[in-house]
């Protein structure tokens, strides 16, 4: 082969190997691990355990000791890790789900540990409509609220706000949007939040909200 034909040929080579060098992934290494107990010590296995930044990063369950372990790439500066635990056998959950607020603005090592406390389920039923409107509202939040400090209740990272669209537990937990999960024996009131349209004022939209 002549020294004109061989030169595109090594450069053809080249190129191919070129595409075949792995890529090195973008963002932060974070591993997590822990157990996940009820409040009497028991541990929990198959505790759904999920790492959410803007959308999901990874999920995994507790095995048998109720232990997990994940990994995961993320480029976001902080996730949340949630454990939820909702027994196929009992009506509503049982256990209040809990959250841990993780830094991954840098590669990082960290234990979580989880308690999961007794829980009562409220489900909402029928429509919510208020009457300046003749629409069903479709966007609305529940926030469970202690009576005497009129803040929402949270344990941990956990807040308990419930609802539809995101930033609300029911989004990140996969719960149904008219479910509300409050901890068992402990007061508290519901704050209805909802967005709707005024038809007196056409084009605008305004916010409602009641206990």
């Amino acid at each position: 082969m002549t020294s004109h034909r061989l030169a595109p040929c090594l450069l053809l080579l080249l190129a191919v190997a070129l595409l075949h060098i792995p890529q090195a992934e973008s963002g932060t290494s974070i591993q997590l691990d822990g157990f996940v107990r009820r409040a009497d010590g028991t541990l929990l296995r198959n505790v759904s355990i999920l790492l959410w930044g803007f959308d999901l990063e990874v999920e995994t369950i507790t095995d048998q000791r109720g232990y997990y372990s994940l990994k995961a790439m993320t480029g976001e500066p902080t996730c949340t890790l949630y454990a939820f635990y909702d027994d196929p056998e009992t009506p509503g959950v049982d256990l209040l789900p809990a959250a841990c607020n993780i830094g991954t603005a840098s590669d990082a090592y960290e234990q979580v540990n989880f308690t999961l406390i007794p829980a009562a389920t409220i489900v909402i039923v029928g429509q919510l409509r208020p009457v300046e409107s003749v629409r069903d509202v479709r966007s609305y939040s529940f926030e469970v609220i202690d009576p005497k400090g009129g803040k929402v209740i949270h344990f941990g990272d956990y807040f308990l706000v419930y609802g539809t669209g995101m930033n609300v537990r029911n989004f990140y937990l996969g719960l149904n949007s008219s479910m509300v999960i409050v901890p068992a024996g402990v007061p508290f009131t519901i704050r209805v939040s909802s967005s709707y349209q005024y038809e007196r004022t056409r084009g605008r939209r305004r916010w409602y909200g009641w206990s």
